[in-house]
């Protein structure tokens, strides 16, 4: 990959993709995503694959509710554009854990690369 690529590619997928979460709940998290550098989307479970598609996420974000409904179909599409898979208990966790796991992975994306 040559550098101009990286750089692209880095630019594009910040970009948090949530699977089914309600409207207080995505609130939540494209705040926490605002403040990570990272914008997010969101999809129901039965578009993941298509949104992730076209989005090229660097992180699907699902509660464990979510998961466990949809595992095989989540853990697909994570593992087809590379990103990263967090789950979180439940919708109401804090924003202090939705901040910090969002920093986490951007931080990770970000991340200088050995060669």
């Amino acid at each position: 990959m040559t550098r101009s690529t990286v750089s692209t590619a880095k630019t594009r997928r910040l970009v948090v993709l949530l699977v089914e979460g309600s409207f207080a709940f995505a609130a939540r998290c494209r705040e926490a995503a605002g403040r990570a550098g990272a914008i997010l989307r969101e999809c129901p479970a039965a578009m993941a694959a298509a949104t992730a598609a076209d989005w090229q996420p660097l992180a699907l974000l699902v509660t464990e509710a979510v998961y466990a409904s949809h595992t095989k179909e989540i853990d697909l599409t994570a593992k087809s554009v590379g990103a990263t898979l967090l789950r979180l208990t439940s919708e109401e966790v804090t924003q202090e854990e939705l901040d910090g796991r969002l920093r986490a992975v951007v931080a990770e994306f970000e991340a200088p690369r050995s060669p």
